[in-house]
């Protein structure tokens, strides 16, 4: 009975080991790709290319420094469609009304 206990703590103790150098090593990798890319290089080949795109990024970017009162970096601008449809009643009646609280906390400021 009681080398069946051991055994059973020495293979606990050995997984977890092994499952501790393999995140280690794992963290250690991503690491080292962190190195592979170029300071201040978000996406590669992403920046803007038009001069509409840099007025757009230049007014976005000074409304949001309006709006948070401080000062930061813009990376990147993506458009995000909005989507219209609920799958259910349920889901739709929910949103109402997270918006809703969310309205009537705005007054309560």
């Amino acid at each position: 009975m009681m080398t069946n206990l051991l055994f059973g703590l020495e293979l606990t103790l050995l997984g977890m080991g092994v499952v501790f150098v393999a995140l280690c090593l794992l963290a250690f990798v991503i690491h080292l790709f962190s190195y592979l890319q170029k300071p201040g290089q978000l996406f590669p080949g992403s920046g803007p290319s038009t001069e509409e795109e840099r007025r757009l990024i230049a007014v976005i970017a000074a409304a949001a420094t309006a709006v948070l009162d401080e000062s930061f970096e813009l990376k990147k601008i993506v458009l995000v469609k909005e989507r219209r449809q609920f799958n259910t009643l349920w889901s739709f009646e929910g949103k109402v009304e997270l918006m809703n609280q969310n309205i009537s906390k705005g007054r309560d400021k």
